[in-house]
């Protein structure tokens, strides 16, 4: 595949993608998220800490502290960087995934304000007005403003610091924050138009330690990471996707996982080519991994996606970006 017909399928992956996150914040029903390089992980219990990082990072997870509190998510930008920078350097994995995650969203919200106009025809805030929706007007205005003022507040970041966003998300990661692993699994540090994202070394280190870290994304409790299990064993919607085979057993072992941690309805028709036996023993699975790494809770099921930074998410009840890491 050529350089153009990548980045043409990296962004239609993309668009897809707030296509599918749009249609599950407003179109779900009411309870009752890229290339195979390593063996699938299986999540099944076994004596394994929830808490566990992956393999390849136990050094880093040992050297990194603990949970400390964050910054409001609604503070200055300007006023939070330097002690964000600061307390990631000096080993706070949750400041060091916040700081990456602010870091990223500067470095590509132009990318994606310039996506959204590309794509977007007409006038959606006039479009709605005139059709008396005022509620979806109101959204996409403050959708509009929400951009421009993080766009604003970015302008003081210096650009040398702005390209380090993917370097702080990744250490948050390896360290065994779980917001941090789910974000840099999903590839959420890469450009949202795709350009360039294989042409460095980093996106070989991301291909062999995305499919483990999702995994271990899950094994810390992240309920998110099963939703995106779900989905990457049944298709491959994106590169995190298509880099885990196929497998409709363990797509449905996760599907199951996610009707009990966020009360989806579950939908048999994903196990048609099971047989009976099969489904009861990928149920008892689900109710395993549920208790084992979840404690049997239940989630909103808002979050069961989770955007990157440059998306603004309306859907309530989701925790902000590293809020949630334990």
């Amino acid at each position: 595949m050529n350089r153009r017909s990548f980045r043409h399928a990296f962004l239609a992956t993309a668009l897809a993608a707030a296509s599918v996150a749009v249609w599950w914040q407003q179109g779900r029903p009411d309870p009752a998220p890229v290339p195979a390089v390593a063996a699938p992980v299986d999540d099944t219990p076994r004596g394994r800490d929830a808490g566990e990082s992956p393999g390849p990072a136990s050094t880093a997870a040992a050297a990194m502290r603990g949970p400390t509190p964050l910054p409001p998510q609604d503070a200055p930008l300007a006023q939070i960087l330097p002690d964000l920078h600061a307390r990631a350097n000096a080993g706070d994995r949750r400041a060091a995934c916040r700081l990456g995650m602010e870091l990223l969203r500067c470095q590509h919200l132009g990318t994606w304000d310039a996506l959204i106009s590309r794509f977007k025809k007409g006038d959606a805030e006039a479009e709605y007005e005139a059709e008396g929706n005022l509620a979806a007007a109101n959204a996409v205005a403050e959708e509009r403003l929400w951009r421009i003022e993080r766009i604003q507040q970015c302008r003081g970041v210096p650009e040398k610091m702005r390209s380090q966003g993917a370097y702080y998300l990744r250490q948050a990661a390896l360290a065994g924050d779980p917001h941090a692993m789910l974000a840099y699994a999903e590839g959420q540090h890469w450009s949202p138009d795709g350009r360039g994202i294989a042409l460095g070394p980093e996106f070989d280190r991301w291909r062999q330690e995305a499919p483990g870290m999702i995994h271990a994304a899950l094994r810390a409790g992240n309920p998110t990471a099963a939703f995106t299990l779900q989905w990457s064993y049944f298709d491959d919607l994106g590169f995190l996707s298509a880099m885990i085979p196929d497998d409709t057993y363990r797509g449905y072992v996760y599907h199951l996982l996610a009707v009990r941690l966020f009360g989806h309805r579950e939908n048999q028709r994903l196990a048609r080519d099971m047989d009976a036996a099969s489904m009861e023993r990928a149920r008892q699975e689900a109710i395993q991994l549920h208790e084992r790494y979840f404690k049997n809770r239940r989630f909103p099921s808002s979050m069961a996606l989770r955007y990157p930074p440059h998306i603004r998410s309306r859907a309530e009840g989701a925790p902000a970006f590293c809020e949630d890491s334990n």
